[in-house]
């Protein structure tokens, strides 16, 4: 019989913060790269912002995936998952931020952040891959599977 082992690794709050933080910037570069490389001058990052989500493609949601998969082989257990979830933390901080400047600019955000929601999902699969893949090449490594 076999018995779990509790993990009793201490998480840092501030590893944790910064593992947020290397997300939301990583997901601003992955989401807003596309138009960046389309476009030829930006008024501003609310406007980059606003083109990348109105412009939302495959390539985006690919990118993400590919952010969260890099997150789950780069950091471990509790700091690649904040880091995938926070990729799609910028969409949510810009929406607030336009509706403090204008309150009529997203009528419908409950349903906008619903979205977002959906939209972390995909970061989080990259991350599940990675650390299938990483659980997967350990079994093969042990040194009874030869």
């Amino acid at each position: 019989m076999r018995l779990a082992t509790v993990n009793t690794e201490k998480i840092s709050a501030r590893q944790l913060f910064f593992a947020c933080l290397l997300g939301l910037v990583s997901g601003f570069i992955l989401i807003t790269l596309p138009e960046v490389l389309h476009r030829e001058h930006m008024e501003s990052l609310f406007v980059l912002m606003d083109a990348s989500v109105k412009n939302m493609s495959a390539l985006r949601l690919l990118l993400l995936l590919a952010g969260g998969f890099c997150w789950g082989l780069a950091l471990s257990w509790p700091y690649s998952l904040c880091a995938a979830i926070c990729q799609v933390g910028s969409l949510p901080i810009f929406a607030v931020i336009e509706m403090l400047k204008d309150s009529t600019s997203h009528n419908l955000w409950p349903f906008e952040f619903l979205i977002y929601t959906a939209l972390a999902l995909v970061p989080l699969l990259g991350v599940s891959a990675a650390w299938l893949m990483r659980k997967l090449l350990k079994m093969t490594n042990k040194p009874g599977n030869r």
